[in-house]
Parts: structure tokens; C-alpha cells; sequence
């Protein structure tokens, strides 16, 4: 299970753990339960503060609709897994892809978070509220642990703070080079950002 930490998104700097919260876990395997997860996905945006496209509503389920099996020699499943606390309230939204290959006789499954594409997806984030790290980790590696045929989970995307929850909660994952993730802040309008630029970008 390599493990590749980056930004991701941005939680609050603080946050009360919940740890013996009681919630539940859903998994959607389908683009109709996905594309049902809109208003969930709104909250979770708020309350971690995420500024990247990648972990938007829009962005999974529109790759869902249009990249989930656009390779003959791949099966993919979308396997999301959504977390609420007692109240209903969504926690946490981890979107993986479920890959089936066969090479000759052999057949490999893999897990991945969403966004196995070529420099599309540069950056794969699940969402979880800040708090809710921990929790989050044990509750999945227990839900992973009733599937019986995958051969690797690829983790990656992740925060420091669910990094450090999975290697916590047990297990033997096994650290993967750390790539570099940048992100750019770019200003809200394309005239606020045209005047920022030199003479030279605009090509005066």
C-alpha cells in the first residue's frame, strides 16, 4: 500500500478529534449514486477550505461519465466511500477507482484514488472534515479489508494529517517517493490577472 502524501486540500490548521464518533460508512459503486453526492461534496468544501478543481463534485463525476473505462484493456468501478456522523452529516468522501487488468493469464486489481489519467487529474484528494482523519482511516482500511481480490492500494494525494492516521492505525505500508505537487493561486478574473503580467507576456 505505497503511500504518497502532497497538498491536497486545506484544512483548518486546528481541529477536535473525533474519535469515538459515532458514524456510518456507504459505498457507491455507481455514476447515478455519485452524481447524488452534489450537495454532500458542497459542505465538505466548506468546512475543509478545498481550493483545488480536483476534489470538486464536478470533477468526479464528470471524469466518472467520461474516463472510468475509456481503456479497452482496463475495468474500472467506482468505489466511493462517504462517511456521516450521527446526525447525517457528511465527514468524509473517499473516491477510489477499482482497476481490473489481465495480462495473459494473470489478473492484477488495483486501487487507486480517482484520477489514473494521464496529467489530468494532477492531484488526487479525498475529502475529509479536519478531525475526522483518524476515524476516517480505520473505518476504511476495514471496509478494504472485506474486498478479497485487490492486489495493491495506491494511495497518494493525501494530507500529512490522514497520512499519519493510516500509518497509526496499523498495517505495513510501504513509503513511495514523494512527488511535488504546485499549486498556483491565480487571480479571480482574467482582467485582474492581465494586469499582473508583464509587457513582455502580453506580448507588447
Amino acid at each position: 500500500m505505497p503511500l504518497a502524501p502532497s497538498p491536497g486540500a486545506r484544512p483548518a490548521p486546528t481541529a477536535r478529534l473525533h474519535l469515538n464518533t459515532a458514524i456510518t460508512i456507504k459505498a457507491v459503486t455507481d455514476v447515478a449514486g455519485i452524481e447524488a453526492l452534489q450537495p454532500d461534496y458542497e459542505r465538505l468544501q466548506r468546512v475543509t477550505g478545498n481550493t483545488l478543481p480536483f476534489a470538486l463534485y464536478e470533477w468526479h463525476s464528470t471524469w466518472c461519465s467520461h474516463f472510468l473505462n475509456c481503456y479497452p484493456s482496463v475495468h474500472g468501478e467506482p468505489l466511493f466511500y462517504v462517511l456521516r456522523d450521527a446526525t447525517g452529516a457528511c465527514v468524509a468522501v473517499v473516491p477510489f477507482i477499482i482497476s481490473r487488468r489481465r495480462l495473459g493469464p494473470l489478473k492484477i486489481v488495483s486501487i487507486d484514488l480517482l484520477g489514473a489519467d494521464p496529467a489530468i487529474t494532477e492531484i488526487r484528494v479525498p475529502l475529509i472534515e479536519p478531525g475526522y482523519e483518524q476515524l476516517t482511516a480505520t473505518t476504511i482500511r476495514r471496509q478494504l479489508a472485506g474486498i478479497p481480490d485487490w492486489d495493491w492500494i495506491h494511495w497518494r494525494g493525501i494530507d500529512a494529517a490522514f497520512r499519519d492516521a493510516l500509518a497509526a492505525d496499523g498495517g505495513n505500508p510501504q513509503w513511495a517517493p514523494v512527488l511535488s505537487d504546485f499549486v498556483l493561486d491565480l487571480k479571480p478574473t482574467w482582467e485582474a490577472f492581465r494586469l499582473g503580467l508583464k509587457r513582455a507576456a502580453l506580448g507588447a
